[in-house]
């Protein structure tokens, strides 16, 4: 799911086959963009229920990031 007003609403996705256990899965999302800065927010829900959380206890090296991910994007 995505979200473009920082988590209050959330729309979903289109995935992509092939989704295959436990793997990545490409997805997209229809968008009309105006120019403008924005921050766009992603969260992932499996198969059975489990949302990734808002955020998550501070890992040094990186391993099992399981967090949202906020991406700025602006469209000129």
């Amino acid at each position: 799911m995505y979200s473009l007003d920082g988590g209050k609403t959330w729309q979903p996705t289109r995935l992509h086959e092939p989704n295959i256990a436990r793997a990545w899965v490409r997805w997209d999302f229809a968008w009309d963009a105006q120019p403008g800065n924005y921050t766009i927010t992603l969260r992932a829900t499996d198969e059975a229920g489990n949302t990734q959380p808002d955020s998550v206890l501070w890992n040094e090296q990186g391993y099992l990031y399981n967090a949202l991910i906020h991406h700025p994007v602006q469209v000129r």
